[in-house]
Formats: structure tokens, C-alpha cells, sequence
């Protein structure tokens, strides 16, 4: 398709705001980040698309190639029976961090896996970036289930 960024780090390109030129990424899979890490995507990441460019994989931080409100949806399988996994979104704006979003998910004795998801909406700037951090527990980090998306909504 012509026009469409998917490269990693690169603003540029980016044909229009509306159409499949919108700005938006999709990711499935992810490195295992440990508790108070950030969430990377650098090894066995599918990466569906990364249109404007404005997902890092490597550090994990969206910064969004436009200004506007977005859509951002992280999903993680956690697999540590009776193990409470807590993660968030964070947003850095003027080098200040603000939790925008979180999401926890327990894993109940005597199951192997449970699932977590987090959605939030949010207006953000081309000087911001968001970034997932895991706060506490066990995410199963090489899986179909775990998953984080961002669209441009307008």
C-alpha cells in the first residue's frame, strides 16, 4: 500500500488523518518486562501494522505522530496462580508521568491463566509519550493473548 509507515521511529509520511492513513499500531506478543519494568516489543513480536510510525519497539514508548485523542488497548495473559498482576499506562508529558489507565488480573488457584485488559482514551500531543509498565506479578509474555493497539480517533 502506498504511503503507509511502518517503520519504527519515523514521523514522517504520514498521507492523511483519515482512510487507512490514519495514525494506529497493532502488536501481538512482547519481551517480559518483570514487575516495575517497562514493556518492550522487541523479540517475537508480531507487529500488524505501525502506521506514522509513532510505536518504538524497542522502548516501548507511543508517541503520537499527530496530535489528537486516542484510542490505547493493552491485553496481557498472566500466568502465576494465586499472583495478583497489576500493570498501567503512563503518560509523560513535560517530564511529568501521569497513570492514565490500569488494569490488574488474579489467577485463581487451581487455573494456570487468566486475562487482563486495559483500554483508556485519551487527548495527547506530539511532544508526549505513553508507555505500559508492569507494576506487580507474572505476565506470560510470548503469547497470542497479549496484545496492544492505538488509534486515532480524531
Amino acid at each position: 500500500m502506498s504511503g503507509i509507515i511502518n517503520s519504527v521511529g519515523s514521523k514522517s509520511g504520514v498521507i492523511g488523518l483519515f482512510g487507512e492513513n490514519r495514525p494506529r499500531f497493532s502488536v501481538k506478543n512482547f519481551d517480559h518486562a518483570g514487575s516495575g519494568s517497562v514493556i518492550t516489543y522487541q523479540s517475537n513480536t508480531d507487529v500488524f501494522y505501525n502506521i506514522g510510525g509513532g510505536l518504538n519497539l524497542a522502548n516501548g514508548r507511543f508517541t503520537p505522530p499527530v496530535n489528537g485523542l486516542y484510542l490505547l488497548i493493552f491485553g496481557i495473559i498472566s500466568n502465576a496462580a494465586n499472583t495478583r498482576t497489576e500493570f498501567g499506562f503512563q503518560l509523560i508529558r513535560d517530564a511529568s508521568t501521569t497513570d492514565i489507565g490500569s488494569g490488574d488480573a488474579t489467577t485463581p488457584s487451581g487455573h494456570n491463566y487468566t486475562h487482563a485488559a486495559a483500554v483508556v482514551q485519551r487527548d495527547l500531543l506530539t511532544t508526549d509519550y505513553v508507555h505500559v509498565k508492569q507494576h506487580s506479578g507474572t505476565i506470560l509474555s510470548n503469547h497470542p493473548g497479549c496484545w496492544y493497539h492505538g488509534y486515532l480517533l480524531q
